[in-house]
């Protein structure tokens, strides 16, 4: 039985968290391996994933080199394709969401090799994309995927020095995370959160205001420490521990 890319994410995305990239490779290549290009839109769109899968691999993992990530924005791309091709041809929620991760995958590539003009175009697209599901759709699922499409416009933003346009995605990003871990409670909720925090932490940091960033780091910390409790095989220890020692980098004051 052919398990749903959606199924599969879940098995990929817990392996690249606690870090086992070797194990993660295997189920991209195996799923690439699996599907060839063409074929109906389910074939296509197990392929879109394994192409995903593949590449965050390639991109994120900090053993590869300059010419896997080389290979993981052209993996990216091919993805991107086949996703606006698929969301013309079934012109469904599934279909839209799937064109909106590609295009931030592919902005994070585009930013990583210093191309941060095509990078925010490319979010933009995606954070619309992400607004006008969550409009449709209305669900913490939809809502969540605009959190995500928010604090990549900030990082953007930031990267070219815009700094109010950067808190102004993050305040935005901060709210949904807030709601959605009142709502919901879970570890993903609860990581989402802390995430939101650090990127308003660096933000203050990078202004120089210590106790705000000190402050945003401690809200950070406190949603991290109960991701970890919720879910101990995370990387909860990981998010910690960085935390811990952007804390410990700030001006005492």
């Amino acid at each position: 039985m052919r398990l749903p890319p959606e199924r599969l994410w879940t098995v990929f995305t817990a392996l690249r968290r606690i870090g086992a990239w070797d194990d993660a490779r295997f189920v991209a290549e195996a799923m690439l391996a699996a599907a060839p290009p063409g074929g109906d839109p389910g074939s296509r769109r197990l392929r879109f994933a394994a192409l995903t899968f593949l590449a965050d691999c390639l991109q994120n993992d900090p053993a590869e080199g300059r010419a896997d990530r080389d290979r993981a924005a052209s993996l990216y791309a091919e993805a991107l394709a086949i996703a606006r091709a698929l969301a013309r041809e079934l012109d469904t929620p599934e279909a839209r969401r799937d064109v909106s991760v590609s295009l931030d995958n592919v902005a994070n590539a585009a930013r990583a090799r210093g191309d941060l003009a095509g990078a925010e175009t490319l979010f933009a697209e995606s954070l619309e994309l992400s607004r006008a599901l969550a409009r449709e759709l209305d669900t913490p699922e939809a809502r969540r995927d605009v959190s995500v499409c928010l604090n990549n416009v900030a990082k953007a933003a930031r990267a070219r020095g815009d700094l109010a346009g950067a808190e102004a995605a993050l305040r935005e990003d901060l709210q949904i995370a807030e709601a959605l871990a009142a709502e919901l409670g879970t570890p993903e909720t609860r990581r989402d959160l802390a995430i939101s925090h650090i990127g308003l932490a660096q933000l203050a940091a990078a202004r120089q205001d210590s106790a705000a960033a000190r402050a945003a780091y401690q809200q950070a910390r406190a949603a991290a420490a109960a991701y970890g409790r919720q879910q101990p095989i995370s990387d909860a220890a990981r998010i910690l521990a960085r935390i811990e020692a952007a804390l410990a980098a700030l001006p005492r004051g």
